[in-house]
């Protein structure tokens, strides 16, 4: 399986593969995709198959052109491996294969769920079940990519950022999506801005603990991690520049309603994926320090987004609707994160 960048390459040089599979998912890699095809002219086909193979009607995705753009990208998103298609599935996408040619037509088939679909599909693929997906590349991004992916922004917008600047967007936690929106910023604002939006001083290393990307989105990591040694730190950086306390509030609220509808069983609406991975991972990964409770309970506190997200509401009307102590209910809210 290919790099993606590897297949940003050979697009950029007009070499397009006639059948293209992807595998895993990314926000910031999905959008690039979209722009390249639209800026060579493709027509693109979408289709969410969610669970399951192409069907009959979807064959006429691969049979159409348009006047005014004579080329096509049928893009096919799916959650189930090609080899676990049913067999009808199996002869309508053998037949759309036919067609493509890497020019008039490319096919992809996009499985976007990759790693629930690796745990499912374990048990060994025979020769039988083989079906032609074309190349494969990988659609996410590693740890050890995101400088060549970071430079590539960089160079689209003129290259402005020089070496120190990237190394210290490199080092913030960040999704490249995030990324990508830092390095749109920091070229438009220049360093003030660095300095308040990724708290960055030119000539001037930071400590770990500091080596942060914007310290409102450390403080809403704190909850989600646990650490309220880390949210005090956080805070009292931001209380020190003046924040206004009810932006954090509103930041904070958008992250625990996710987790506490995660908690519930439910699907976020509406909420931007790579956000709600983050927040899944969080939870799964979360290992309370101790009883979250001194009502006798024992073990994992399931409910501790919702029951954040109450005490984040109750201080929101607070701020709103009386004088009260705001730097110390925001004191009082962060210890209670672990």
């Amino acid at each position: 399986m290919l790099v993606p960048d590897k297949l940003f390459e050979s697009a950029h040089s007009g070499r397009w593969p006639a059948v293209i599979c992807l595998q895993g998912n990314d926000d910031y890699l999905r959008r690039e995709l979209r722009d390249l095809l639209r800026a060579q002219g493709f027509d693109i086909q979408y289709k969410d198959l969610k669970r399951k193979g192409p069907e009959s009607a979807d064959e006429d995705l691969s049979c159409s052109t348009s006047l005014f753009q004579p080329r096509s990208f049928v893009w096919l998103e799916t959650h189930a491996q090609p080899e676990r298609w049913s067999e009808e599935s199996k002869r309508v996408w053998a037949r759309m294969v036919e067609r493509a040619d890497g020019e008039a037509l490319v096919l992809c088939v996009h499985v976007s769920n990759a790693d629930s679909e690796k745990k499912a599909g374990t048990a060994k693929v025979s020769k039988k079940d083989a079906i032609e997906t074309g190349t494969a590349f990988r659609f996410e991004v590693l740890g050890g990519e995101r400088k060549t992916w970071l430079e590539r922004m960089n160079r689209k917008r003129g290259g402005k950022l020089a070496r120190p600047e990237l190394e210290h967007l490199l080092m913030l936690d960040a999704e490249l999506m995030v990324l990508d929106q830092y390095v749109e910023l920091w070229t438009l604002g220049g360093d003030t801005w660095a300095r308040i939006g990724v708290s960055y001083v030119p000539g001037e290393r930071l400590s770990r603990e500091d080596e942060v990307a914007n310290p409102a989105y450390a403080w809403v990591d704190s909850f989600l991690e646990g650490d309220p040694e880390k949210g005090i730190k956080m805070l009292s950086r931001l209380l020190k520049d003046g924040q206004d306390p009810l932006p954090l509030i509103g930041l904070l609220s958008k992250t625990l309603r996710i987790w506490s509808t995660l908690e519930a069983g439910a699907s976020p609406r509406g909420e931007a994926p790579f956000l709600v991975d983050k927040v899944r991972r969080a939870m799964s990964s979360y290992r309370p320090r101790k009883n979250p409770s001194s009502r006798g309970g024992q073990g994992v506190d399931v409910k501790r987004g919702a029951r954040l997200l109450d005490l984040t509401a109750q201080i929101d009307v607070w701020l709103k609707s009386r004088p009260v102590d705001a730097e110390g209910l925001l004191v009082r809210l962060t210890t209670m994160s672990s």
